[in-house]
């Protein structure tokens, strides 16, 4: 039980930014942590490894798929883990992430911490919560998904395209035309 209590409080560490600064930053779990995360959170220093965005052909006008979007069709749609926003005690840490923010926001980015060891990534993903009838604040939703899908999964949702899915079932087999259904519906019902 106290496990439990421990891991819904916030956790507040420094964020390592791909431009080099550190944000001191709340981790909010949404739910219990994986002992892994639970553990990461807690250092000192979170490290993030870069920035990503989806980098869509040139050809292709299509809207890119939202970082948002993407993050959590790899998560299984279950939510996010965590929750990230500055500490409040800090001004300077959140005027930074305010400038963070906005711009991985306009450029549709998402920040990325990954897990070697676990072959996992956590995409911090920039959402703006509300916090009065007028007021946003900057805050990021966090999603453990595995390693290296989030531009794979992009391309999928880009272009509203499924992998290939190989199933040797009589109905992939078979090509049906309506004389061939036709004679089947009357073998069907001549056994009858």
């Amino acid at each position: 039980m106290a496990n439990e209590a421990a891991q819904s409080s916030p956790v507040c560490t420094k964020l390592l930014m791909p431009d080099g600064s550190k944000l001191r930053v709340l981790f909010k779990p949404c739910r219990p942590l994986s002992p892994e995360l639970s553990r990461l959170l807690q250092q000192d220093i979170v490290r993030s490894f870069g920035q990503w965005s989806y980098a869509a052909p040139e050809h292709n006008t299509l809207p890119r798929p939202p970082p948002l979007a993407v993050a959590h069709v790899l998560a299984g749609e279950r939510g996010p883990d965590v929750r990230m926003c500055a500490d409040p005690d800090d001004a300077s840490s959140v005027a930074a992430m305010e400038g963070v923010h906005k711009a991985q926001l306009d450029g549709q980015q998402a920040v990325v911490v990954r897990f070697e060891a676990l072959d996992k990534e956590l995409v911090l993903v920039p959402v703006k919560v509300k916090t009065g009838k007028t007021t946003y604040a900057a805050a990021y939703w966090g999603y453990m998904v595995p390693a290296h899908l989030l531009s794979l999964a992009a391309g999928v949702m880009h272009f509203s395209r499924l992998m290939l899915v190989f199933d040797l079932d009589e109905t992939l087999l078979m090509a049906h035309t309506v004389d061939s259904l036709a004679q089947r519906i009357r073998r069907v019902n001549a056994t009858r």
